[in-house]
């Protein structure tokens, strides 16, 4: 080691820097080893699993494991089969190239050509969508990712139906702005059944996969009976499930459904992500046939749209970078408890892939491919993050202050249009915002796209000609959390005052019922006004109790675990609250003014206001944890 580090100041010194020679096979698994082993034995992941391509065409894995994990099988880089998310795009994007070579598909075609029951939904004011657009997540749709994510497989739908029935907005124009979007992949999987005549898990095998030689690679999933079937059960049985990382440890998770099979159902195992990456640096055999042509990677490596400052340009189904000068090709794949992430370096044939089995693992993977990159080469500096190469970004003429609504992307607040948060931001001189309220801030990495880097949460702003803010969105992934509402102490006490309030108002309306009250008519409906909303508020905390029970105490730390049964849907999404604050309203407006007993008058002033609380904290936690 030693030697090779005198060796290296050496080169740098009478070559200005040069980088030093590459490393070795032996050393570079030597490299590999010790950084997979450092990391689990510190506990920072569950476990990893590690492929290697070295520039001469070969290649190994590696996998390791923290201390007391539990895996059905020891994780081994050969045969444990790792869900890969969205990496199942560079997959997608690569039969969709073969299409086009065909001459079946045009890229800058209308998606509408292909797909005609899409001819409504991909045109209009905001322009027309092309295939091109899907790849580059420049259709214009709003960041949403319901309802992706099925619990079991039963509820797994066809790529078809999941797509009439999770169709998000359009809120961008067409090719101006790059949101990250499952969806588009999904309508790019559905051109490729279309056109094909098969099913997309079909035309991947025996176009792809079969022909790569990634034998324990699929996009189907275990149980799954709709077309076009499940995973094979010796598969099944090599799955190695992500963990989810708490104070007490790592916890195993079930493996993760998903509705967009084209947009992120893919499970690989290291060594077959190995043969990918093979094929993808090796120079494509002549002749027809061949999985991947030269004209197929030009496409899939140069920049559909070349204006996204300080930020990764998108070829066709992978991100083009830079590392330490070398052009980088890459993916990310994240979901949930498991974050993979590959990375190839054309120019030196090198590529690796990193998948760490649990929900805090990005960082590692991602960091890991980079490193051991940069080892291969011989570059400096080694062990460090090497990020993409920052350009000026000059700001857009926003207003000094910005001021916008927030609005969930859940179905329940969506629906109701009651989930809202108030940003007030500032646009500072270097072109970035900055929150007050959280003291935050967000970079600018594209014209329409700001970032904080800590947190990863982003925003989505668009303005008109004269700089005036049209539309904000929060990303897709970042978690706001009121400050006051996410007082556990608020919640609890709430919950048992309007419970309590609950209690009396059903006694005392059953008692004025009772008694016949004739006052007059709407002081004769107050009491069962009173007594229909003390039970529903009464259901409402009933159903709370119920999630907490469900979950151990606390609510999911994730939307894959959200129930999806009849009644645990109910209990957790809470619906009641909607109809609580609809007749609070109307009794409080109807009723204010009536001849009524002293009780319920006075049950009235005080109940009513502990109520609606009830219904805004009920509606604030729901925005807690469901906020995607």
């Amino acid at each position: 080691f030693m030697v090779r580090v005198v060796l290296s100041v050496l080169t740098a010194i009478l070559f200005g820097g040069v980088a030093s020679a590459q490393l070795s096979v032996e050393e570079t698994r030597a490299f590999v080893e010790s950084r997979v082993n450092a990391a689990v034995e510190n506990a920072e992941v569950a476990g990893l699993v590690v492929g290697v391509v070295y520039p001469d065409g070969s290649t190994f894995t590696y996998a390791g494991q923290a201390p007391d994990t539990e895996f059905p099988r020891a994780l081994d880089g050969e045969t444990s089969l790792v869900q890969i998310a969205s990496i199942t795009k560079t997959f997608t994007a690569l039969a969709m190239m073969q299409l086009v070579e065909d001459g079946l598909v045009d890229l800058d075609e209308p998606v509408s050509n292909y797909l005609p029951e899409f001819k409504d939904s991909l045109h209009g004011d905001l322009g027309t969508v092309k295939v091109k657009h899907l790849f580059a997540h420049r259709a214009g749709y709003e960041p949403v990712q319901y309802p992706m994510w099925p619990k079991t497989a039963d509820d797994v739908k066809p790529l078809s139906e999941f797509l009439d029935f999770g169709r998000p907005q359009r809120v961008f124009p067409v090719g101006e702005t790059t949101v990250y979007s499952n969806y588009g992949y999904g309508v790019a999987g559905r051109i490729i059944e279309r056109v094909s005549g098969q099913s997309y898990a079909d035309y991947l095998e025996s176009a792809v996969l079969i022909p790569l030689g990634m034998l324990t690679t699929t996009v189907r999933l275990p149980g799954v009976s709709v077309d076009p079937g499940g995973m094979r059960p010796a598969l099944v049985n090599e799955i190695a499930p992500g963990q989810y990382q708490s104070s007490d440890g790592f916890e195993p998770r079930p493996f993760v459904y998903s509705n967009s099979a084209s947009a992120g159902s893919m499970s690989a195992t290291a060594a077959d992500m190995t043969k990918f990456m093979q094929a993808f640096l090796s120079s494509p055999p002549p002749g027809e046939g061949a999985v991947m042509t030269a004209l197929t990677k030009e496409a899939m490596t140069s920049k559909l749209f070349g204006d996204r400052p300080g930020a990764p340009d998108y070829g066709v189904g992978v991100e083009l970078s830079t590392l330490c000068g070398h052009k980088m090709i890459s993916h990310e794949g994240d979901i949930f408890y498991t974050k993979s992430f590959f990375g190839m370096l054309p120019d030196q044939n090198a590529g690796v892939f990193v998948s760490a089995l649990s929900n805090n693992g990005r960082d590692v993977a991602i960091g890991l491919v980079k490193d051991v990159l940069l080892e291969i080469v011989g570059e400096e500096p080694r062990g460090e993050e090497i990020s993409v190469q920052q350009q000026g970004v000059a700001p857009q003429p926003f207003h000094e202050r910005l001021v916008f609504e927030y609005m969930s992307h859940t179905t329940f607040e969506k629906m109701f249009l009651l989930a809202f948060e108030t940003y007030t931001l500032n646009l500072d001189e270097a072109g970035s915002l900055y929150r007050a309220e959280t003291d935050t801030t967000f970079t600018k990495i594209t014209p329409t796209l700001y970032e904080n880097e800590e947190t990863g949460e982003q925003i989505f702003l668009q303005t008109d000609e004269a700089g005036v803010l049209k539309r904000a969105y929060v990303g897709s992934f970042g978690f706001i959390q009121p400050t006051f509402f996410s007082d556990p102490m608020v919640f609890v006490s709430t919950l048992g005052a309007s419970t309590l309030a609950a209690v009396i108002g059903i006694i005392l309306s059953l008692v004025s019922i009772v008694r016949g009250s004739k006052r007059s008519e709407r002081s004769t409906s107050l009491a069962p006004m009173v007594f229909g909303l003390s039970t529903v508020i009464a259901i409402s905390t009933a159903l709370v109790v119920y999630v907490f029970v469900t979950f151990s105490g606390r609510f999911p730390d994730s939307m894959i675990d959200y129930p999806t049964g009849p009644m645990q849907a109910l209990a957790y999404w809470n619906y009641v609250p909607a109809l609580t604050f609809i007749g609070a309203v109307l009794m409080m407006v109807s009723t204010v003014n009536t001849r009524q007993g002293l009780t319920l008058r006075a049950f009235q002033l005080i109940g009513m206001p502990i109520f609606l609380l009830h219904v805004l904290i009920m509606w604030q936690w729901n925005l807690i944890g469901p906020n995607f």
